[in-house]
């Protein structure tokens, strides 16, 4: 699996993506293989939205996305499929369709064929929640 850490996913987060320049950059601070094949693993990273951080997880063998804990409230809480609107907010097709290039993948579809999300009820889903101490 590889790992592309929060700082380095902002450029794909836009439908022009990186610059090559860029590209090469990001390559070196993840000290990934700059003139061998890279074998090609699902990514993870973290995703920033909305004042909320979440797990994806790219499978681009397999055409899926995974997103855990992408909603905190229990009404949104289970495994289902990921609504498309919702992906469109987070910038979903713009990071699949990128982060391709940073590992010079090529040959995979333009989006996902199905995003799969987990969510359970998260600590902030509960801002009137209070204890009292006796």
């Amino acid at each position: 699996m590889w790992f592309v850490h929060l700082e380095a996913v902002r450029p794909f987060c836009v439908e022009e993506g990186p610059e090559e320049a860029e590209l090469q950059h990001l390559r070196r601070q993840l000290c990934l293989p700059m003139d061998e094949e890279m074998l090609v693993r699902p990514v993870l990273f973290i995703r920033f939205f909305i004042n909320h951080y979440f797990v994806v997880v790219v499978d681009y063998e397999e055409d899926l996305m995974f997103t855990f804990g992408r909603h905190t409230t229990s009404d949104l809480a289970g495994v289902y499929s990921h609504d498309e609107e919702d992906l469109k907010q987070w910038q979903a097709q713009w990071l699949w369709l990128h982060l391709q290039r940073l590992f010079q993948w090529e040959g995979f579809s333009m989006a996902p064929n199905q995003v799969i999300s987990v969510n359970w009820p998260q600590v902030g889903a509960f801002p009137s929640l209070s204890l009292s101490l006796r």
